[in-house]
């Protein structure tokens, strides 16, 4: 199934004590198979601050979870009836595919341990 989800920020967590459980929502999303769009608007506040004290910040995201993108957009110029909004990644699936995998071997082992 594929979930397109508008956050308020999935980077930034600057005054943004959600962002973590988003975080969490779109990486089970993505374990269990589904295909996960996320968009912030590109003008975020919490965005604009955390990359304000930390330039960096984008980059230790992706680092930390490379599996998670956001899509940034401008309110005014999103087309939410574009064809390419609607398609069905197959990178991103080709991720969650992976993920699924990792998520099934570590869920095994911590059953055979229990």
């Amino acid at each position: 199934m594929r979930f397109v989800m508008f956050y308020h920020s999935l980077i930034s967590d600057w005054n943004h004590g959600n962002a973590h459980f988003l975080r969490g929502i779109a990486t089970e999303l993505l374990f269990r198979g589904h295909d996960v769009a996320v968009y912030e608007p590109a003008d975020s506040w919490s965005y604009a601050n955390l990359t304000a004290a930390c330039n960096e910040a984008t980059g230790l995201f992706e680092s930390r979870y490379p599996w998670l993108k956001s899509n940034r957009y401008k309110l005014d110029e999103i087309d939410l009836e574009a064809p390419d909004y609607h398609s069905h990644s197959s990178a991103s699936h080709r991720v969650a595919v992976d993920l699924s995998r990792r998520a099934s071997s570590l869920r095994a082992a911590i059953a055979w341990k229990a």
